[in-house]
Order: C-alpha cells, then sequence, then structure tokens
C-alpha cells in the first residue's frame, strides 16, 4: 500500500494534545485492470464539545471505487476509537472492513521467543534458556572458543567470591568460563539470532512507536460521499459572563442589565479547525475509557484426556414466554414547579455593553439531559489557539439588592442584584463580571441558570448597612392527653430569631435575609410591616423588605415545633404519674385520671416490696439451715449440742413453710393488684 504525504488540508496530522488521527489515502488496485486511486479527501466538517471533558469530532470527504483510508491514532486514543468511532458509505457503498493492530500485552508476545526477554534477563537467564545450543566465546586470557552449552551455575572461587561459570562441550572437552571474563559471545545458530533481533525489536516498538494504524476498506463504484466519526478527551469548555447594571439611580433598584455570555473555546490539536460546525454541549453525559485495544485471555482449566462415555440424551423444560401484563406503565410527568415571582425592572441605561457590535449567531436546543449551543455560522480556530465566542447578548429584567445569610461571619451584607433569565436558553456555571456606572463593579459566581428563572449573584459587600442576629428558644406543654393507656405530651418549642438592621444615610436598600429552612418547623406570620417572603430554597427562607436611610429596624422572624412523647402507663412508676401533674396544660380530668393511676400503682409496688423481703427472709432461713446441717454433722445427734441443733432446724423448718405460706397469699394479692392496675390503664381514653 503506498501512503502519499499528506496535503495541508486534505490530510491531518492530529496526534497530540486532541490525539486526532492522521488521515491518508492508501492506493489500492481492486483489480489488475484497474487504475490505482487518488488519496481521499477528508476534512474535519463538525466539533462537538461538552463539558464534562470529552469531544465529538466528525470528518467529511470522498473516496472513489474501492479504496482504502488510513487513520494513525495515539495509542492513549485508540480505546476510545475503537469504543466510539463510526463509518459511513453515504452513496450505496459499503464498508468491507476496519482493521488496526492488535496490541498484545509485551509479556506474551516476548513469551513466544525462544528467548523469552519478559523479565529483563541478565546474560546467565539468557544462556540458561539455551542450554545445548552452539555458541562462540571470546575470553579475556585467551583465544576463541566454540561448543555446545552444558549449563551455567553459581559457583564460588579461591577467594570465596560468587561467580557465574559457564560450561561447554568443545573438541578438547568440557570447558568452563567466568561469564565475567567473557568480552563477547556469539551464536552459532543464525534462527536463534534472527529471533534475538525480533524480540528486540518488538521491545523497542512496543517503547517507542505511539503510533496505531486504522485502515478503514470502502467498497463500491463511482465517487462517493463518506463520513468518519468519533468520540475523544479534549479540554473542557468554559463559560464567563459580564453583566452591565447601567447609570446608578438613587431612586430605582430595578434595572434593566446587559448580559453577555462568551464560550471559550480551546483547539490543542495540530490541525486548524477551518470553517468547521461548531456545538457546545452543556451538560454531564457518562463518559469513561475502557482498554479495549489491549487482547484479554481467560484462564482455562486443564482437563485430563478421559475415555469416551455412553451420552443419554437431555430433556429440557419448555421456556415461559414473559407476561407482559408486568410491564410497568410509563411514570406520570412531575407537575412543573411553580416559578419564581417576576422581578421588577425600570429602564435604566446600559451604556458599557450595550450597542457594542457583540451579536452572538447561537440557536440553543434543550436536551432531555443536556442543552446544546449550535453555532449557526462555521468557525475557524487555528491550531494551538483559543478563542471566544458569544452566547448570549441581550438586556435582561433585574433588580438591585442588598442579601444577608443567617451565620454570616461578617455584620455587613452583600450587594448584588437578582436576574431574570429571559435570554430562551439554560445557561452554563461560569464567573461574572459586573459593571455599574460605566466601570468595574465586582466579580461574581453562576451556577447552572435555567430558562425564565430568578438568580440572586452578589458581587460586593454593602458596608452601608449591619444587620445583628439575636436568637431565643422557648419551650412550653400545649396539650396532655391519655389514650387507651398511653399519655401523650405535645410539647411546643418557639423559636424566635430577631435581625436588627442598621442603614445607612446614602440611599433606601431593598434587603434579602437568608433564614435557616426546616422542614420540622412552621413559619408564623410576619409582625414587621413591609416584609415579603420573596422565596424559598432546599436550605433557606428569603424574606425582602425595603430599609430606608434613617432609624434602625427591627424584624422578628418566629417559627414554632410541635414535639411529640409518648410513654406507655402499664410500665410507669407511681413517682412519675405524679410528677406529670407539675406538667403545663394538664386538665383536672387528666390529674384525677393520673392520681388514681398513682394509686393503683402503689399498691402494686408495696406488694412488690413484701414479696421481696419475704424471699430475703426465706433465704436467710435456707442458708441457716444449711449452716446448722453442717454443724450437726459435726457433734453427736444425742448430745445436749445434737438437741440443740435439730430444735434450731426444727424452727427453721416452722418459719419457712410460714414464709412460704405469706409469699402464695402475696403473689395472689400482686396478681389481684395487677389486674385492677391493667384493667384501668387499658380502658383509659381521657383529655
Amino acid at each position: 500500500m503506498n501512503i502519499k504525504k499528506p496535503r495541508p488540508l486534505a490530510v491531518f496530522l492530529l496526534i497530540l494534545a486532541f490525539g486526532f488521527p492522521i488521515f491518508g489515502g492508501g492506493n489500492r488496485s481492486a483489480a489488475p485492470v484497474e487504475r490505482v486511486k487518488e488519496d481521499a479527501q477528508v476534512d474535519i466538517s463538525r466539533v462537538v464539545l461538552y463539558s464534562s471533558g470529552v469531544g465529538y469530532f466528525e470528518f467529511s470527504g470522498q473516496v472513489e471505487g474501492d479504496q482504502e483510508l488510513t487513520l494513525l491514532f495515539s495509542r492513549s486514543q485508540l480505546n476510545d476509537v475503537l469504543k466510539s468511532m463510526t463509518v459511513r458509505d453515504l452513496d450505496g457503498g459499503q464498508i468491507s472492513s476496519v482493521v488496526y493492530p492488535g496490541i498484545d500485552p509485551l509479556e506474551r508476545t516476548l513469551g513466544s521467543f525462544r528467548i523469552d526477554l519478559s523479565t529483563n534477563p541478565g546474560l546467565p537467564d539468557i544462556l540458561r534458556q539455551v542450554r545445548g545450543v552452539r555458541v562462540r566465546v571470546d575470553p579475556s586470557t585467551g583465544p576463541s572458543v566454540s561448543g555446545t552449552i552444558i549449563g551455567v551455575r553459581s559457583v564460588l572461587d579461591s577467594e570465596g567470591v560468587s561467580r557465574e561459570e559457564l560450561t561447554l562441550q568443545t573438541s578438547r572437552g568440557l570447558q568452563t568460563f567466568y561469564l565475567d571474563e567473557v568480552t563477547s559471545l556469539a551464536f552459532d545458530d543464525p534462527a536463534l539470532q534472527r529471533e534475538l533481533t525480533q524480540a528486540l525489536n518488538v521491545l523497542a516498538t512496543q517503547s517507542d512507536s505511539n503510533v496505531q494504524p486504522v485502515r478503514i476498506q470502502f467498497t463500491g463504484s463511482g465517487t462517493r460521499r463518506v463520513r468518519v466519526s468519533f468520540v475523544s478527551e479534549t479540554p473542557v469548555w468554559k463559560t464567563s459572563y459580564r453583566v452591565d447594571l447601567g447609570n446608578f439611580d438613587a431612586d430605582a433598584s430595578g434595572v434593566n442589565s446587559y448580559l453577555q455570555a462568551w464560550a471559550i473555546v480551546e483547539n490543542t490539536s495540530e490541525v486548524d479547525w477551518d470553517s468547521v460546525q461548531l456545538s457546545l454541549v452543556s451538560g454531564s453525559p457518562v463518559s469513561f475509557i475502557q482498554d479495549l485495544s489491549t487482547p484479554l485471555y481467560l484462564q482455562r482449566p486443564v482437563v485430563a484426556v478421559q475415555a469416551q462415555e455412553k451420552i443419554a440424551p437431555q430433556a429440557y423444560d419448555r421456556g415461559a414466554i414473559a407476561d407482559e401484563s408486568y410491564a410497568f406503565e410509563p411514570a406520570p410527568a412531575p407537575a412543573m414547579a411553580t416559578a419564581p415571582r417576576a422581578v421588577r425592572s425600570p429602564v435604566i441605561s446600559s451604556p458599557v455593553l450595550e450597542a457594542s457590535g457583540v451579536q452572538p449567531q447561537v440557536q440553543g436546543n434543550e436536551g432531555a439531559y443536556n442543552y446544546e449551543f449550535v453555532l449557526e455560522e462555521q468557525l475557524s480556530i487555528p491550531r494551538h489557539q483559543s478563542g471566544l465566542i458569544p452566547l448570549v447578548a441581550q438586556e435582561i429584567p433585574g433588580r438591585l439588592l442588598s442579601i444577608y445569610t443567617y451565620g454570616s461571619s461578617s455584620v455587613h451584607p452583600y450587594a448584588g442584584v437578582q436576574l431574570e433569565n429571559t435570554t430562551g436558553s439554560r445557561l452554563p456555571s461560569g464567573p461574572v463580571t459586573f459593571f455599574q456606572n460605566g466601570i468595574y463593579a465586582g466579580d461574581g459566581l453562576l451556577q447552572s441558570w435555567g430558562k425564565d428563572e430568578n438568580r440572586i449573584i452578589t458581587f460586593a459587600q454593602d458596608l452601608s448597612l449591619r444587620v445583628g442576629v439575636q436568637p431565643l428558644q422557648t419551650q412550653t406543654v400545649a396539650r396532655i392527653v391519655i389514650n387507651q393507656g398511653v399519655l401523650r405530651i405535645e410539647r411546643r418549642v418557639d423559636y424566635q430569631t430577631e435581625y436588627e438592621i442598621q442603614p445607612g444615610e446614602e440611599r433606601a436598600r431593598f434587603l434579602i435575609l437568608e433564614h435557616p429552612r426546616n422542614a420540622s418547623r412552621i413559619l408564623e406570620p410576619f409582625t414587621t410591616n413591609g416584609i415579603t417572603l420573596e422565596e424559598a430554597t432546599l436550605t433557606h427562607y428569603r424574606f425582602g423588605l425595603p430599609v430606608p436611610p434613617g432609624p434602625s429596624v427591627s424584624v422578628l422572624v418566629k417559627e414554632f415545633q410541635i414535639l411529640e412523647q409518648s410513654i406507655v402507663l402499664l410500665s410507669t412508676r407511681a413517682e412519675t404519674f405524679l410528677a406529670y401533674l407539675n406538667e403545663g396544660a394538664i386538665t383536672p380530668a387528666v390529674a384525677q385520671a393520673l392520681e388514681r393511676a398513682a394509686q393503683l400503682r402503689r399498691e402494686i409496688e408495696a406488694v412488690e416490696v413484701r414479696i421481696s423481703q419475704l424471699n430475703q427472709s426465706r433465704t436467710a432461713a435456707v442458708n441457716n439451715q444449711a449452716r446448722i446441717r453442717s454443724n450437726l454433722e459435726a457433734v453427736d445427734r444425742e448430745s445436749s449440742q445434737g438437741h440443740v441443733f435439730l430444735t434450731r432446724l426444727l424452727s427453721l423448718e416452722d418459719e419457712i413453710n410460714r414464709i412460704d405460706e405469706d409469699l402464695i397469699k402475696s403473689r395472689e394479692d400482686l396478681a389481684i393488684a395487677r389486674s385492677w392496675f391493667e384493667s384501668f390503664i387499658n380502658d383509659l381514653t381521657v383529655e
């Protein structure tokens, strides 16, 4: 195959940075009578860059008849190409083959040669692999010797130093040489010498070559359009914004801001992007690299040879056809969230960015999971150059404000602006540079900005305002009821946060207070005039109020939370019943029920105390019996001391019998007391 020298615009070297392929046309005859075809004309025609760090590249060109196209990729890019490359013959031709060189693991390739270099062997290890071959040895102390390798071993010389010794079968018999005294060694077998050279070539190729050719064979007749595309790693395209807030107006907080959005695109490749169709996609598609170019081998088991066995017919149960009734119905589309209320926008001029001559030619396309900006005109960016591409340039409504967040380390709120995205496009995140009164005003950060969505962006600190915060928490019992033997106590926790606002003396401000939002708390209506709930995020409420110059303004944010506690009365002690009588908000009926429950519980506890005392007395009597029996065994039963011990034993036995009778009676009393208590509690429902 003859590959011509690449032409500047038709064949591109795109190996570095972007890792683009070299596109060259291979000249080949489909039949002996057919003439050699010219190189295929292929040019980069479309680039789609993603904010996730990958790019989609499309090359278009022409082939004539049967023609081969060679693409040279970097080795690091080949896996992406094998995963994503598409090839199309658009005018009736066929793609007969796509071939690329296999990248076998180096150790496996080197292991296939007679001399295995995969383990980085030294001379002794190499010679041990080729025992039995003939070599020519040039020792430093004598003439050349030819012979067959018997072996190599480690020995100790006369000074006790370990050295490698080579043993050869020569015409003069067995001869040995220390390898560190051999100046040169050559194989007499030309085939073995060639294999060693091939193994070294493999090492050199694997180490130095970073180019992998992919050959595409197009088959057909006449001139046809072809297209090749693939996905590859690229620099992340970025976005930056400029917002002109116009001239300062002390009488209005609204502004018609002028917004410019610019995309930063980098062509770090070795090819000029000459009149390409460029698209920029904001989103996070899943993208990964998988090693598809390296052959994968599975370890197979070694099975011993067995004698032939008789094979019996196998029976298989019939398969069940999937029941379509198990298919899930599609989930209903979620209801759209209520859009934040529109911001007020008195007209104020924007002298810096407006009428600046920036006219973006961009069309926005919203997908299910991303947003695409498509340039309506073709773009050119030279190799290793970057470019700023205008995405948006128009007026959008907004209002100036100050914003203070609870827990801030500063007493001064931030100065910012609330803007409404009326551009018709979903805008990606990026830095924002603000201008006001024709000069720089500060920087801010913009997160991903949806269509028709309001967004607050701060760019400076408002030193004319000061905000102090004083939190207070109180707790009271709101309600106590008993329901089927369960005491339920509802406690109300009140949270009060006072914001003390000290306004400046220059002009009025519109202040946003960001107050922490807790899903378990309920917000009470405001008592401060002029304050409104502007909006709520997942973590904060945003309260807004105008702050005119003058005296301090106090804003009180009130929330409350109801905490419920449930106590099972059957397992409650009498003292606890009486303690609940001191809780607030208890009704007379509940108090009377608790007093009766405490009385019944005391009766149970009294019997339990009596049973415990009887058990202790019985245990003491039994222990005394055991001690006396031990003493009785040490004396004569007929002696006077023996009679004393026997009398004491009989007395203790009578005492144990009385205790047992009292225990039986007490346990009966306990069962009755528990029965009365449980019946009373289980049926108890009172408010």
